[in-house]
């Protein structure tokens, strides 16, 4: 018994001091703490050469009874989860300056001074081919331990830096676009280059280059390549104002633009222009191209609609172009390298046909920029011969067809019988508005129309005894006439719509001003002989016609109806003066000239109010092709896409019960593929849904639940306790102080206050304007557009969305129109091809096809009560 306790002690005394020794061997005298400083070197080659701080490594011998130590360390790279080593320190280190470590006191070593370690003599497991490229995207710890230099023995264990190595994608270039027609706009050059960053790495600068290509056969990328640099600059901001202080570009020349992207400093020994593997394909964008013209007018406001399956029509605006110009307009499928298929117009408009059903298409419409000629320069020629660079073409813009079951099946109604019509006589003058012609035998009543000579493109009703004279609304398109207003060529269409969206009741808006329209005739007709006279300014005669409005309407007395209320009132507002004016401007010149009659005239004035007009609701109003919506009374909520559905897709699905009236995009975003982060916090109901911290940029939010009563604009995250909210905002007012590209003070502010950036505490109270960095972005007329915007006093909100690429508004004008309203908030989110408006089931405002599939969260704007 004693014999079996003896070796029971010496098991137990065993034990003990085997766990003595296990603990005593894993006490390292020495603590290593490594850590990696953004933005992260992608190639190893990196921290063996650059003189920035990358790492920084600090040692401390935390066992105060070890003597000091000669030490060397030694580094290895792993790799994804199982921490599998890639890249590892031979045993003997070249080049490496042993260090002494003393008992409590701390050593800071970087890159710099361990430059030895990252040296490719040094390493294993690693080419020099791979040396020098970026490593590829993922996980990685950045191992360190620490050896006695005599004894070899480890007095630290393996300490880690880990980081997630991602390359950032290089900026998208926006404007001008690929191939544009720069138009020189008068005395001094004035052209905004502009780019999208689609990820922004820490520290970021662009260097902006600009090329003269001179010859204009070869493909403009081996030209640029190959040519020498006509202006280069650095930039912080995505956008580069090339005004009269850079050197002039020439008329008729062709030039070629790429901007870099590169973040943290150069590295040593590399060229100025090479970046540090952070950014991808070395930080280079593509490269665009464009030609420098004068005297060229090129069409705006393009717009496109489905006009049934397969079919699109495409309108467009010009300016100083006589009525009868030549238009060639291109389409092909989104992302296709094929040629584009082309047919031309005479009109400001076409339709489209043989499309493919739920199919992106981009688009662009050239019209002619001096003589047509043929490659050869003998003879003037027209048609599909002739050359694309005889025309100016509009920036490229894009449309979606509708799907087999929402498309549209256009039914041909007024097909001409079998009626002899001898009179081939085509009728000289214009059709205006209210008067009729006739197709076989219907009457046509004319709402709209355009064209002369005998041929005619427009829009109408007419009432179909059988089906209890309900009026059908048709549509003609160079449809032909004779002198007895009778059609002898061509064919009317009308559209099915299980909605009934095509037929024409009594308080439609179009009929309401048809009916109208004889009682403020006089009144066009003093409008023409004004122009024609040119005895009063233009802004004279548009509010004489305005009062002329305001007359008739008093002579209706009581027999004034609610839509025509709403006519007059948008006729008397300053939105309708100011889109009227530019119209009486562009039709004065053509006065003088003596190309339109009076009869004409009227015609297309009649067309322009009631087509103004039809664009007008109760709360929307369309500016230059930007919509501005007020709402009183709305519950704003989030529109989370999930999965892979589109944007727009899921704000139709949320509006399947009709409670919303609008959506539209919200933060800008980042990330990859299937993990799209917005830039600011959204939170609903004291949740935080989405979206990461942004100090720097602004919020809107709510803490009411049931009613709306306001939303409280600032600086930073908003309150995570808020009913709704969101953040990352571009800020144009804030609780009354205007935002903009630079400070702007009182007049007695005192000198030397910073144009950008804050000034001091005391100095606050003199600034009218305040500089936002991302303010300059958006501040372009063509940049697409999402703003909310609130009006403290009245409790209203207004959501304004412009589309991208469409001569629209800056965000100056945009801020001042607000301002003038009494509206003292105001955000902008996402722009450009971001910009998307959907209202009650229907996509106003459609985003590029890439941002449909990739914006996380929206916001939906509700005035309806849900039951």
């Amino acid at each position: 018994m004693k014999r079996q306790h003896r070796i029971f002690q010496k098991f137990l005394l065993f034990v003990l001091v085997f766990w003595v020794s296990l603990l005593n061997a894993q006490q390292y005298p020495v603590q290593v703490t490594p850590v990696l400083l953004p933005p992260y070197s992608l190639r190893l080659g990196d921290y063996a050469t650059t003189s920035e701080n990358k790492l920084q490594l600090q040692l401390l011998m935390k066992d105060l009874m070890e003597p000091s130590h000669r030490i060397k360390i030694r580094f290895s790279l792993e790799s994804g989860v199982n921490s599998t080593t890639v890249v590892q320190n031979n045993p003997f280190i070249n080049g490496f300056q042993e260090i002494t470590l003393y008992p409590g006191t701390p050593i800071l070593l970087t890159n710099i001074d361990l430059r030895p370690l990252f040296q490719l003599e040094n390493l294993t497991g690693i080419n020099a081919v791979n040396y020098a490229r970026p490593l590829p995207e993922g996980m990685y710890k950045f191992c360190f331990q620490v050896f006695d230099s005599g004894t070899g023995r480890a007095l630290s264990a393996k300490s880690a830096a880990i980081a997630y190595l991602v390359q950032y994608e290089p900026p998208i270039l926006n404007l001008p676009q690929q191939g544009e027609k720069v138009l020189k706009p008068g005395e001094f050059q004035n052209i905004v280059f502009q780019w999208m960053p689609r990820q922004m790495a820490p520290n970021t600068k662009y260097i902006f280059t600009l090329k003269e290509l001179w010859d204009t056969q070869r493909d403009p990328v081996s030209g640029f390549l190959s040519s020498r640099i006509f202006c280069q600059e650095e930039t912080y901001a995505p956008t580069l104002y090339y005004g009269m202080d850079k050197t002039a570009l020439i008329p008729g020349k062709r030039y070629a633009w790429q901007v870099q992207a590169k973040s943290g400093n150069p590295v040593v020994g590399n060229s100025a222009t090479e970046d540090n593997g952070v950014y991808k394909n070395n930080g280079l964008s593509e490269i665009f191209y464009f030609d420098y013209t004068e005297n060229c007018i090129v069409p705006i406001m393009l717009t496109a609609k489905n006009v049934g399956r397969g079919k699109t029509e495409i309108r467009w605006s010009m300016t100083g172009n006589s009525p009868g110009s030549l238009y060639r307009i291109q389409y092909r499928r989104k992302g296709s390298t094929a040629e584009w298929a082309q047919q031309e117009s005479y009109q400001d408009m076409c339709i489209l046909t043989g499309l493919k059903d739920e199919t992106e298409y981009e688009y662009r419409v050239g019209s002619v920029c001096g003589n047509l000629y043929q490659t050869d320069n003998t003879s003037v020629i027209t048609g599909s011969n002739a050359t694309d660079y005889a025309y100016a073409f509009s920036e490229v813009q894009t449309f979606i067809t509708d799907n087999k079951e929402t498309s549209n099946s256009n039914i041909q109604c007024g097909i001409l019988p079998q009626v002899n019509i001898s009179n081939k006589s085509p009728l000289q003058t214009a059709l205006g508005t209210n008067e009729v012609f006739i197709a076989g035998d219907f009457p046509v009543t004319v709402l709209q129309s355009q064209g002369t000579s005998g041929t005619y493109t427009g829009y109408g009703y007419i009432e179909v005894p059988y089906l209890a004279d309900t009026k059908i609304k048709v549509t003609f398109s160079n449809i032909q006439l004779n002198t007895d207003k009778q059609l002898i060529g061509g064919i009317l269409e009308t559209t099915y719509d299980v909605n009934e969206g095509n037929i024409i009741k009594g308080s439609d808006i179009v009929e309401t001003f048809a009916d109208f329209w004889d009682g403020i005739k006089d009144a066009v007709g003093d409008l023409y002989d004004g122009l024609k006279n040119k005895d009063k300014l233009v802004g004279e005669l548009a509010n004489e016609f305005q009062k002329a409005v305001s007359d008739a309407a008093k002579n209706k007395g009581d027999s004034i109806s609610t839509d025509f209320a709403k006519i007059t009132d948008y006729i008397n507002s300053p939105e309708f003066e100011e889109e009227f004016s530019r119209y009486l401007s562009d039709q004065q010149q053509k006065i003088e000239n003596n190309e339109m009659s009076k009869e004409l005239f009227a015609s297309l004035t009649g067309s322009f109010i009631t087509e103004a007009t039809e664009k007008m609701s109760k709360n929307q109003i369309l500016i230059n092709g930007v919509y501005f919506i007020e709402i009183a009374g709305a519950r704003i909520r989030p529109c989370l896409r999930s999965g892979w559905d589109s944007f727009t897709t899921r704000a139709k699905e949320m509006d399947i019960k009709g409670y919303i009236d609008y959506t539209i995009n919200g933060q800008q975003y980042e990330g990859k593929l299937g993990n799209w982060t917005p830039i600011g916090l959204f939170i609903y109901n004291g949740k935080r849904i989405a979206g990461r911290s942004s100090s720097k940029m602004f919020y809107a939010s709510s803490f009411q639940k049931d009613t709306f009563v306001g939303l409280t604009f600032g600086q930073g995250d908003p309150s995570s306790d808020s009913e709704f909210a969101v953040g990352g905002g571009i800020p144009l007012i804030i609780n009354g102080l205007r935002y903009g590209i630079h400070n702007i003070y009182s007049d007695d502010a005192p000198l030397g206050l910073p144009l950008t950036d804050d000034p001091k505490k005391e100095d606050m109270k003199y600034l009218i304007e305040k500089s936002n960095t991302g303010y300059a972005m958006q501040n372009h007329a063509k940049m697409g557009k999402s703003i909310l915007a609130y009006n403290s006093r009245t409790n209203r909100i207004m959501i304004i969305v412009q589309p991208h690429g469409i001569e629209g508004m800056t965000l100056d004008q945009l801020r001042e129109y607000l301002i003038e309203r009494g509206y003292d908030n105001a955000i902008s989110f996402d722009g450009s091809s971001s910009a998307t408006l959907v209202k009650d089931q229907r996509v106003i405002v459609q985003p590029a096809l890439e941002k449909d599939e990739t914006i996380p969260i929206g916001l939906t704007i509700s005035e309806k009560t849900e039951k």
